[in-house]
């Protein structure tokens, strides 16, 4: 029998048409980055940037505004003096559009059609852009005024992992100006309305934690000569056999807490039997965390080859092949550990004659610990729109412009309500991107009461 706990869904709202056509406008601006500043086109940023200031008149007339690394923006909301600051992050940034006949719109259109925004960007992440300035834009004509500075840091370069971050620009700049973030709070974090392993409760997750990031560059030489006349082990077999080698030897399992504790709050919304398990055999958490990718992913420091080169003609064996790996680094782990396992994973093979080289590395961000008074506001927010749903901190995955701010700021939160169905692709990154806009509206809600709940908690001060 079945003992899941089964419960109704959490409502959702319509957003207002001006909401709705802000959305449509910040797509229409073709904000495409690139690592190389010379092939960006500025003029969209600058489209998008006038764009905001025409939708938000009273953000303007309220907020400071500059400009940072040419693409970038940094509003500062002047507060109360109660309090220490905090920031909230978007990028403006979206990346390119590979294959344009593979859309059924057009990439930049911006067309909402009763259900969805389209456009390269709906989703990641001028959905959340809008959302924040929609808030903060009503809050205003509210005559609200916080108790404590609001910095809002929009990055321009997010979507390429810049050296010369708009978002570590920014960062740079408050502290030149000793500014001290209580917290920064960025994109990820997404309500899962389909949550893995048979739970029927929708589950709320607040990131708490980022994995770390590396490319690394392994260079394997071996036999070459005429293809005619083979000898010995070229360098693409030496390849080959040892990225069946990797694949079969990943990095250990471990649990940390931001993950312990996503695991202990989804264990309690299983069947009994189950959750007994968990609780009782560790073994058990990593075999049950390998049946969902996303969740996989949380337990080890990955390391995927993307990219082989190797040869150059039919008739002639390469005596050199290039592999790039990727890894996403737990926290606790590093690139030294990561190129640890791979040179241990080549003496494996026998390989001996290579090169190994770090080309691109960001160590994981700091974790933000479970108890922090922001988790507690989120987890209260979350609950009061549904009370049936899991909060939970997780770790996030991918990479985020947050882990910047780590020299201003010890809580880095990434949050979003955007509703996440399984099977049901935004399209961000490949084709057909598109938000609803059921979900610029939740995300606006989200926002709404977080920025009232944090000023709220120096009132009478």
């Amino acid at each position: 029998m079945d003992q899941t706990v089964t419960a109704a869904k959490p409502a959702l709202y319509q957003p207002s048409e001006a909401a709705i056509a802000h959305l449509c406008g910040a797509v229409q601006c073709a904000t495409v980055s690139a690592e190389d500043d010379a092939q960006v086109n500025w003029q969209e940023f600058e489209k998008l940037h006038a764009f905001l200031e025409t939708s938000y008149p009273l953000i303007h007339k309220t907020m400071e505004r500059e400009v940072v690394a040419r693409g970038s923006l940094l509003y500062r909301w002047k507060g109360r003096g109660k309090g220490k600051p905090y920031a909230l992050l978007a990028h403006m940034d979206v990346v390119s559009i590979d294959h344009p006949e593979h859309w059924t719109v057009e990439p930049f259109c911006g067309a909402y059609d009763g259900t969805y925004v389209w456009g390269r960007g709906a989703a990641d992440m001028k959905c959340q852009l809008i959302a924040i300035m929609e808030t903060i834009e009503q809050l205003i004509a509210e005559g609200f005024t916080p108790n404590q500075d609001v910095y809002l840091c929009f990055g321009h370069n997010e979507e390429v992992m810049a050296p010369h971050s708009g978002a570590k620009a920014m960062a740079e700049l408050l502290k030149s100006r000793g500014v001290e973030l209580e917290f920064v709070a960025d994109e990820a974090g997404a309500i899962m309305m389909e949550p893995p392993f048979g739970i029927q409760k929708p589950v709320a997750m607040v990131g708490m934690a980022e994995k770390g990031f590396a490319n690394l560059e392994l260079t394997i030489r071996g036999e070459g000569g005429h293809s005619a006349e083979p000898e010995g082990l070229s360098a693409l077999e030496l390849a080959s056999q040892f990225i069946v080698a990797l694949g079969q030897n990943p990095m250990p399992y471990r649990l940390i807490p931001t993950v312990e504790a996503y695991v202990q709050a989804l264990a309690g919304a299983m069947a009994p039997e189950e959750r007994a398990r968990i609780e009782r055999d560790p073994a058990y958490v990593f075999e049950k965390m390998a049946e969902d990718k996303k969740c996989h992913a949380m337990v080890r420091t990955t390391i995927v080859p993307t990219v082989m080169r190797s040869g150059q003609i039919f008739n002639a064996i390469p005596s050199e092949a290039k592999v790039v790996l990727n890894s996403r680094i737990l926290p606790g782990d590093s690139a030294e550990t990561v190129s640890a396992h791979i040179k241990a994973v080549l003496s494996q093979c026998g390989i001996a004659d290579y090169t190994l080289e770090v080309a691109k590395y960001a160590p994981p961000a700091p974790v933000t610990p479970n108890d922090a008074p922001t988790f507690q506001i989120l987890k209260k927010l979350y609950l009061a729109w549904y009370p049936d749903f899991i909060v939970t901190p997780y770790l996030v995955t991918g990479g985020t412009d947050s882990k910047n701010y780590a020299g201003v700021t010890g809580e880095i939160y990434r949050i979003s309500a955007s509703l996440s169905y399984r099977g049901v692709s935004s399209g961000a990154h490949g084709d057909n991107e598109r938000a609803p806009v059921v979900t610029l509206e939740s995300i606006r809600r989200l926002f709404y009461g977080f920025i009232r709940a944090q000023s709220a908690r120096y009132d009478g001060l």
